[in-house]
């Protein structure tokens, strides 16, 4: 219906190699669509799909190396292979205990769907197969340690991307060399672990670090968190942003509407103002904003990082604080 009253036009072959940036795709009502546009939402999601052709590989890789120095060690031993298999990891491979499986159950009784007597030979079997593993570790770096092994393999370098502050909440010295900007969901229970993790590393640099926090709400599996997004813009209205947001953390299994009012009045809000305007969906345009922008970025899940547009891909507080100093030192400063 929207082509039907709209003059559109395609200008090039999209399937085409190598266009040139400034070639013009389609053109609607006269405004062109070009090449470098595409590419720029395209960056990010060339760069998965490069992470996950690499990971497969060094998978693959990785066996094969595993292979060779187990052969090699065999011949030094004058065996076969298999008896370098049955001395290093069969006669090593214990049989789970009976706390082992009980403890095992315990932890996992959520996402279990019978009782411990019915999932018994599966733990057994899983922590088995999860044993030997270990033990195949342990064999590849002791003969990996003693070997002449060059890895030529490169982790692909991933994009830098512009990414917009749009108005998210943000701290930190606007004029700082390094900015890390968080597209997060407050109902993600991976975004409430990560925060205490990002809150210790960045804090840490004090106002050295300009940290920007976006939204990026998953209502198909967080159905509380689109809600909870708007409720932190509301706050972030009275300069209580961060106050508010620490407590939707900390409650993330009760962000219901009457609930998240209720935070707003233990963060000291104006209640009568943040009704008002959690109530309308005044926020709502902001936050579908940041989703907008999140999805051309190549946000996928929750949380997200960038430093100074470059996706963070190691979720800890060691590779948070590695990204920072990275980005630190490309821009020629010190933290």
């Amino acid at each position: 219906r929207l082509k039907m009253t709209n003059v559109v036009s395609k200008s090039a072959d999209v399937n085409a190699p190598n266009l040139a940036p400034g070639t013009v795709l389609v053109s609607i009502n006269g405004d062109p669509l070009r090449v470098d546009a595409i590419n720029t939402r395209m960056k990010a999601y060339i760069f998965k799909m490069q992470m996950r052709v690499f990971a497969v590989r060094k998978d693959i890789l990785d066996r094969r190396i595993n292979d060779m120095l187990i052969l090699a060690e065999a011949n030094k031993r004058k065996v076969g292979p298999e008896e370098i298999i049955r001395t290093e990891i069969t006669e090593k491979l214990k049989a789970p205990t009976e706390t082992e499986v009980s403890k095992f159950y315990e932890a996992n009784k959520a996402s279990i769907k019978t009782d411990l007597a019915g999932a018994r030979m599966a733990i057994v079997t899983y922590l088995q197969q999860e044993q030997q593993e270990q033990l195949e570790v342990v064999l590849a770096n002791k003969l990996r340690t003693s070997a002449k092994l060059q890895l030529l393999l490169k982790e692909p370098e991933p994009p830098v991307l512009n990414i917009s502050l749009g108005t998210g909440a943000s701290r930190g010295d606007v004029n700082s060399p390094v900015t890390v900007v968080e597209f997060t969901d407050f109902q993600c229970s991976a975004c409430g672990g990560m925060y205490p993790i990002a809150e210790d590393v960045l804090k840490s640099y004090g106002t050295r670090v300009h940290f920007v926090m976006r939204n990026f709400p998953l209502p198909s599996v967080h159905p509380n968190a689109y809600n909870a997004a708007q409720a932190a813009e509301a706050a972030k209205a009275q300069g209580k942003f961060w106050e508010y947001i620490d407590l939707l953390f900390k409650n993330q299994n009760t962000l219901d509407r009457d609930s998240l009012k209720k935070y707003a009045s233990q963060a000291g809000l104006d209640r009568k103002q943040f009704d008002a305007e959690f109530d309308s969906g005044k926020y709502e345009p902001v936050v579908r904003h940041d989703m907008e922008d999140g999805d051309g970025f190549g946000v996928e899940a929750t949380p997200t990082f960038f430093i100074n547009g470059v996706m963070l891909t190691d979720y800890s507080g060691e590779g948070l604080r590695a990204a920072i100093e990275k980005a630190f030192a490309r821009a020629g400063r010190r933290p």
